[in-house]
């Protein structure tokens, strides 16, 4: 019975400290970002960063990710370019900051950049439900993200990842790609 109360006991520790660490990462994330811990609103919910490691990751809910094209031949043509499709007014973004608790002017340059949680080199949308404030810090962040980009597009034109696969890993998880990247991490899987 001693060892029975002695698991139950621990099980709940456990749980405590891994409820306390989750809640300071969130507090760390707000405090980098210069958010509060609890985002604004978007349809009347709140939207929340998620964390895996010490990657800062979008709110599911908020940020589902959106595809604009599923044509791979266009995306890998020699002639595309982000440029040509890139097209996020300012208004949005403000929604977008406004979503995740940030003042306009925390959600410029130094701090987070307006991200497209599936890039367009992947056939991301500049809608927003593809957009959120990514944080540059902590690292890994926003400019790692642009590794797992880069690295899933050349997966795809190479026909080494479908399309709709990578499209899939990244607006799930990018982080847990960019531990599989080789050289990105300290040289892949870990």
């Amino acid at each position: 019975m001693k060892r029975l109360w002695l698991s139950l006991l621990c099980a709940a520790a456990l749980l405590l400290a891994a409820f306390c660490c989750f809640a300071l990462a969130r507090a760390a994330v707000a405090q980098q970002t210069g958010a509060p811990d609890a985002s604004s609103q978007r349809g009347g919910q709140t939207a929340h960063y998620r964390q895996h490691g010490p990657a800062v990751l979008n709110d599911l809910g908020a940020t589902p990710g959106d595809v604009r094209t599923s044509d791979t031949r266009q995306l890998c043509a020699a002639s595309f370019h982000t440029g040509t499709v890139r097209n996020v007014p300012e208004s949005v973004k403000h929604a977008v900051c406004r979503a995740y608790g940030l003042a306009p002017a925390q959600c410029t340059g130094q701090k987070v950049e307006i991200d497209h949680l599936i890039s367009l080199e992947l056939g991301g949308s500049n809608e927003l439900k593809n957009l959120w404030p990514q944080p540059y810090a902590p690292r890994p962040g926003a400019k790692e993200k642009d590794v797992v980009e880069n690295w899933l597009h050349r997966q795809v034109c190479s026909g080494a990842l479908t399309l709709g696969a990578a499209q899939l890993e990244i607006r799930t998880d990018w982080y847990a790609v960019y531990l599989q990247v080789p050289q990105a991490s300290g040289g892949g899987a870990k």
